[in-house]
């Protein structure tokens, strides 16, 4: 009875609780021998099976409790995440289209319209995927859902500028969301893509943390540097993608020999000669190193 099915979920609930997992599933499964028509024990096992991976059992323990009650917005929910773990995107798009127009909860409305889309995106649909994104813009404009979908679906087609506005927009809408510091990093890459390397440099600059980013634009921004034979610039430039890497780190070497030697070049010699001790130091026996030392030895001796 239901008083009797109350206590097993309890039971249940308890062992969930305590992480055993598949002893709860247990206890589930002969209980529905018993009881095959228990929507909350269909509903439970579906829950569990798909903790433990067993899609296949999550699917039918779902589509049970759907057979007993077309409008169970749970069960489509879970179908459809069931779907999204596998990347069965067909079906997942199939269960959101049923979804959306049945749950009258505006959250479920928001996650079920955010995962249409991902659904689409995923299978190459980007114009029903901008169109979803839009509509759920324009139904839940205080949810950043939307407005972050089509910055999204901008940066897949690789329209960068769109993007980077999107993003922007974004930001200024939702200034303290907990995901400000992903979005700005996003609008770095967006900058980078552009080539705005000063503007994405100052970006990373703000946002604590190594990101990979960050030393392309430094990067970049010596090397235009040295194009105009900025030797200051540059030199700053690299010593500071340097520093974003570990010191024996392969590249960080390299960005200091290129120091080193515009160092020389900008006539900052005795700088240079600290440097190249240092590195010989770290480096006893790299050849790099050796003729960045041999090289300056000659400069000073011709001076």
């Amino acid at each position: 009875d239901a008083r009797e099915e109350a206590s097993l979920v309890e039971k249940i609930n308890g062992l969930i609780k305590a992480k055993n997992y598949m002893e709860a599933l247990n206890e589930v499964d002969e209980a529905l021998q018993v009881n095959q028509t228990s929507r909350q024990l269909l509903f439970i096992r579906g829950k569990l099976a798909s903790r433990l991976k067993r899609y296949d059992l999550a699917e039918i323990s779902f589509q049970d409790a759907l057979a007993k009650n077309a409008d169970n917005i749970e069960a489509l929910i879970e179908l459809g995440g069931l779907a999204e773990a596998q990347s069965k995107w067909d079906k997942a798009l199939h269960y959101w289209n049923v979804c959306i127009p049945k749950t009258k909860n505006p959250k479920q409305k928001i996650d079920a319209l955010t995962a249409k889309g991902e659904a689409l995106s995923q299978l190459g649909d980007f114009d029903e995927a901008e169109k979803t994104y839009k509509r759920l813009k324009m139904r839940f404009s205080g949810n950043y859902r939307g407005w972050l979908g089509l910055a999204n679906i901008a940066r897949i087609r690789g329209d960068w500028q769109s993007a980077k506005t999107k993003l922007q927009d974004c930001l200024k809408q939702f200034p303290n969301h907990r995901l400000k510091s992903k979005w700005k990093l996003q609008i770095a890459e967006c900058m980078l893509h552009l080539s705005e390397f000063e503007e994405a440099s100052a970006i990373y600059t703000s946002i604590p943390g190594n990101h990979p980013g960050h030393i392309t634009a430094l990067e970049a921004m010596a090397k235009s540097a040295m194009a105009s034979k900025q030797w200051d610039q540059a030199i700053e430039h690299y010593e500071r993608c340097a520093s974003l890497l570990p010191t024996r780190h392969k590249k960080a070497l390299q960005w200091r020999l290129r120091v080193g030697e515009l160092m020389i070049k900008s006539g900052r010699k005795d700088e240079a000669e600290t440097l190249f001790q240092e590195l010989s130091n770290i480096y006893p026996d790299h050849s790099r190193v050796e003729k960045g030392c041999e090289r300056l030895r000659n400069l000073i001796a011709s001076a």
